[in-house]
């Protein structure tokens, strides 16, 4: 049995490749842990989640409830209550970013970004959508993500 690096949609990451696109829609991805990264969703090809929930997973490293290396969209869904023991303890975004009507609250990293970490090259973007309550702090680095404050 091979040893798996992500707690849930670990298949998104081979799924998701070549130009494909995933979508989850009315989906909930929960109560997941990894020992490494990613502990809901790894995405590393075309994800869009459209009135779906990612809570309640987390990750050892980053990207508690989503670890992004390519192309994320959110619409109309909700990242909450998931934690990162580096950063991005909602979202660690390494790709391009878009979160539309969506919420990321409630979330926690041990480094920073506890909404959305936004690693050095990638774009987020927010429209319509709030993330606040997150902690240490809503996105990282302060400034990566218009729209987002502390």
């Amino acid at each position: 049995m091979a040893r798996r690096v992500c707690g849930g949609l670990e298949c998104l990451a081979a799924c998701a490749r070549g130009g494909v696109t995933v979508t989850l829609k009315g989906s909930t991805v929960s109560g997941n842990t990894a020992g490494l990264f990613c502990g809901g969703i790894s995405n590393d090809g075309t994800l869009t989640l459209s009135d779906s929930t990612v809570s309640g997973n987390a990750a050892s490293g980053s990207g508690g409830g989503i670890f992004n290396t390519a192309t994320l969209t959110l619409r109309d869904s909700t990242v909450t209550g998931n934690s990162a023991g580096e950063d991005g303890g909602g979202i660690f975004n390494d790709g391009t970013a878009t979160l539309s009507d969506s919420t990321v609250s409630g979330n926690a990293a041990s480094g920073s970004g506890g909404g959305i970490f936004n690693d050095l090259g990638a774009t987020a973007t927010l429209r319509d959508s709030t993330v606040t309550g997150n902690t240490p702090d809503n996105c990282s680095p302060l400034g990566s993500v218009a729209g987002c404050s502390g």
